[in-house]
């Protein structure tokens, strides 16, 4: 079996040498520290009276720009030595919590020797906030990991994204998606306000990355919760985007424009003011290079890439206002259109109990998308006992796709079929979503009324035409099939939850509710066939619709401290659900599930905090996984729903270890977890002697999964570096059922990375690092059981010889293995640039960048399913050269 293309696979050996060269070259950088004179420094720390201060700070900083070279902390006794210091000057800092910190001119070697001896500290009656605090690149503040943006150096005119990539604990991929201490990111908000909705991609593309002055991680919690004090158990994991006051005063902004060659463009310009009651921001920007400032139908999960070449442009405006205290009032419009073009070719191996067929797909696709976005919000107190949230969001779009495609299906020596297919398709789809939420006190805050709802609706209008052409060769036959279809779908749905909070004593709350929801759903197909006569025929499918009607009480107990929180949740519902088939009553089911629930959280020492969270969930069917109708869209893999599927009933536990030596520059960040799913919907598949295939969801016994994830972050001072490793691990497990047998599939995902980089970036900026992933995927219908590796190898090197100038390279070398497959695939991708920098305070800038200088980048993936082993390969952005203006505007 041929997975591969041959005509993209790289030569092996001069990719070899070159990475060597870039290796070696990189370890030189990192490793030219530790050549030069080392010294060190002792002495120890009181308070005025000759108390010895333990946990004192001893600071050594760049006396030009204050950034943090060295530091030390005393023990018990007040004593501190500082190791492996570079010959130079330096600005010594003493600094206590409490005490006035202290500055003095030093330089190295001193001229009494290494002990300093003893410095008395004065106290401070004000509480200060001192310089060393600005360069320690992780806090922990109560359930929050606070990162400091001047640890992380960035290049001039860099963007948040480009911050947050430097960030241990948190992940951007090619898309932009963010996870963060191992979960996506939901909501990324400005200075804890809200920026465009919940659309993350809009703050982190396009807010300057000096602008900030923290980057603060957690799990938000409801608005509701912050009001009343009391932890409702919701949570969203959320970024939170501190400014620094220079960019509270006025406006400031940039402007960017890109000519290169190959026709490519780029332009950008963005205008933000930001004060203590006004945030407002107005963006836009036009490109062809497949770089997006927003969400869109691109890449939306976490690791998934841009496909195709996309020419796109957006505008949008964001206002938020704050009338007195934490009143606020806030509303947000997004426009986008994007232009894209698609060749995919695509290779499956798929198993079945008598044997394995193959099956290998080119198609073409041009898709035009026009979304527009709109959010607004109002968050009201009216007094300490009365408070009212309200949230909307209004999205409508319209879609046109063509596509051209041909696939070939057969076995190791046979062709069995060919599918020709031409598809012309338009859309329109609404979504709107309202929530708001009112609460009350009573008795002094012990007794609290809240009374939340929710609604949504969603509309999608298509119409489809489609030309199938069919070709079997066991025997020979030929079909042809014009179809045309007219479809619409639409799902709406309430709930109201009334509840009560009682205080019954000190940190201890009880909590009881009802959850009371009605949702619908409806399909309606009208579908024309021509088989090729010229004559065609109408069809009316039957409509289809389903109502579930719900009814959740809940009782939580729960006990907040500054330290900890617990919290115990018992939840039963009862859920009744119709079925409704051309206007008649198919099948009405009631369910009735336990949902329990529990959360722990406990903040044991500074920077260090234990959370372990039980959660369950029930996952009502789909209409279109409901609709007993077969849909021909694709002739090879008719789709058809079944009637006779139950909900799926999720388990979900997870526990958490977040630890930070502040003093150390130390971090971990481990997370495990375990899943379960009773009545999991899977698939049931039946491929035919002339290998067509009927798919229909049904209730498979069980799906069992478990994770991990650690990040660790670590300076090496000795060799003047730092060392991030990244783990993850996934298995799962689950049952589909192919030509009637139960086929139990395992899948095994292993991926470790590392990342070496120098910590002192006056001039060298230089990272190096690599990652491998291995795959293995276990099949009980089949022994063809698949072990894949992907390993990847990267060079980041910056040099900034002065405030004019910059210079900047990247490579890296992704190469997926033959194991599995009949090829290895090799991709290198380098980038180069330089940077001039003119005007006062080096405010704008001319770049000229190259992009992909060896032509070899493509899209490429390689994934295990059901029952099947897919490889899949797309047209990207290939190589150009571009001449870059960049201006900051405003301060």
């Amino acid at each position: 079996m041929a997975l591969a293309n041959p005509t993209i696979i790289a030569n092996s050996m001069n990719i070899s040498i070159l990475h060597k060269k870039l290796v070696l070259l990189i370890l030189s950088l990192l490793l030219a520290g530790p050549l030069l004179a080392q010294r060190a420094l002792t002495g120890t720390v009181s308070d005025e009276q000759g108390e010895a201060l333990g946990y004192a700070t001893v600071a050594l900083l760049n006396p030009m720009d204050s950034i943090l070279n060295y530091f030390g902390v005393t023990d018990n006794k007040g004593f501190f030595r500082i190791r492996n210091i570079k010959e130079g000057d330096y600005l010594l800092q003493y600094s206590f919590v409490g005490m006035e910190t202290l500055y003095k001119n030093i330089s190295i070697p001193t001229p009494g020797g290494e002990d300093l001896g003893m410095q008395a500290l004065a106290p401070n009656a004000l509480e200060e906030v001192t310089i060393i605090e600005e360069y320690i690149p992780i806090t922990f503040k109560s359930d929050t990991v606070e990162f400091n943006p001047n640890a992380f150096n960035t290049k001039s005119h860099a963007v948040v994204e480009d911050l947050l990539k430097k960030m241990p604990g948190i992940e951007v991929d090619e898309a932009g998606n963010i996870k963060a201490l191992g979960e996506d990111v939901v909501n990324v908000r400005v200075d804890g306000k809200e920026f465009f909705g919940k659309d993350p991609k809009v703050a982190t593309k396009n807010l300057p990355a000096d602008a900030i002055l923290k980057v603060q991680v957690y799990d938000k919690k409801s608005d509701e919760s912050e009001f009343t004090g009391v932890d409702d158990g919701v949570r969203e994991r959320t970024i939170n985007l501190m400014l620094n006051e220079d960019h509270k005063k006025g406006y400031f902004g940039n402007v960017e424009a890109g000519l290169g060659t190959d026709n490519r463009y780029s332009a950008d310009g963005k205008v933000y003011r930001f004060s203590e009651k006004v945030q407002s921001a107005l963006l836009g920007m036009a490109n062809n290079i497949n770089e997006f400032g927003y969400t869109g139908n691109h890449g939306k999960e976490f690791g998934t890439g841009v496909r195709g070449e996309n020419q796109s442009m957006a505008g949008g405006l964001n206002l938020s206002y704050n009338a007195e205290g934490t009143n606020r009032y806030f509303l947000s419009y997004l426009a986008s259109t994007n232009n894209k073009e698609l060749e995919q070719e695509t290779t499956t191996e798929n198993y079945l109990p008598a044997g394995t067929y193959y099956q290998h797909s080119m198609v073409y696709e041009e898709e035009r998308t026009t979304p527009h976005k709109l959010n607004l919000g109002v968050r009201h107190k009216f007094n300490e006992q009365h408070n009212l949230i309200l949230d909307g969001d209004l999205s409508i779009s319209s879609n046109k796709l063509s596509s051209e495609g041909l696939t070939n299906t057969g076995l190791e020596d046979a062709l069995i079929n060919t599918l020709n297919n031409t598809t012309n398709t338009e859309s329109s789809v609404i979504d709107a979503e309202v929530k708001g939420s009112y609460v009350s006190k009573l008795n002094e805050g012990r007794t609290q009324f809240k009374t939340a709802v929710s609604g949504f609706y969603h509309q999608d209008n298509s119409l489809l035409n489609w030309r199938d052409t069919i070709s079997l060769y066991s025997p020979d036959s030929m079909d042809l099939f014009v179809q045309f279809r007219d479809e619409y779908s639409d799902r709406a749905g309430l709930v109201v939850t009334p509840g009560v909070v009682q205080r019954i004593k000190q940190f201890w709350y009880l909590s009881a509710g009802v959850e009371l929801g009605i949702k619908t759903e409806q399909l309606d197909w009208q579908q024309e066939i021509d088989r090729g006569s010229g004559e065609s025929m109408d069809t009316i499918l039957p409509s289809f619709s389903t109502q579930d009607l719900s009814l959740g009480p809940m009782l939580s107990m729960k006990r907040n401290s500054n330290k900890s929180q617990i919290e115990f949740i018992l939840k039963g519902t009862w859920n009744q659900y119709d079925k409704v088939l051309d206007g008649s009553s198919a099948d009405k089911s009631t369910y009735f599930y336990f949902q329990p629930g529990f959360n722990y959280e406990y903040k044991y020492r500074t920077g260090r905090r234990v959370n372990v969270r039980y959660r369950t969930h029930v996952n009502m069917p789909s209409a279109n996984q409901l609709y007993p109708v077969a849909n021909t869209i694709n002739l090879l893999s008719i789709y058809q729903g079944n009637l006779e599927l139950d909900p799926e009933y999720s388990h979900n536990l997870s526990a958490s270890w977040w630890y930070f030596d502040q003093f150390s520059f130390t971090s971990l960040f481990a997370r495990i977890g375990a899943g379960y799913i009773k009545d999991k919907i899977g698939w049931s598949q039946t491929t035919n002697e002339q290998l067509i295939t009927l798919v229909s969801p049904v209730n498979t016994p069980d799906h069992r999964s478990v994770y991990s994830y650690i990040s660790f972050s670590t300076p090496i001072r000795a060799l003047g570096m730092k060392v991030s490793l990244t783990s993850h691990e996934n298995w799962s497990k689950g049952l589909s059922i192919i030509n009637g047998d139960n086929n139990t599939q395992s899948n095994f995902l292993h991926s470790f990375s590392v990342r070496f980089e120098n910590r002192k970036k006056e001039k060298w900026d230089a990272a190096l690092g690599g990652n491998i992933s291995i795959t293995d995927a276990r099949y009980s219908i089949s022994s063809m059981n698949t072990v894949y590796y992907n390993t990847s190898l990267f060079t980041d090197i910056r040099f900034t010889p002065s405030d004019k100038w910059s210079f900047e390279t990247k490579a890296s070398l992704v190469n997926y293995d033959s194991k599995s497959f009949d090829e290895a695939v090799s991709i290198p991708l380098l980038t180069a640039g330089i940077s001039y920098y003119f005007l006062r305070g080096e405010r704008a800038s001319l770049t000229l960048r190259g992009y992909d200088l060896l032509n070899k980048q493509i899209g490429f993936e390689r994934i295990s399913q059901t029952n099947y082993l897919m490889q899949q390969e797309w047209n990207t952005i290939g190589r150009y050269v571009m001449l870059e203006f960049h201006m900051r505007i405003g301060r």
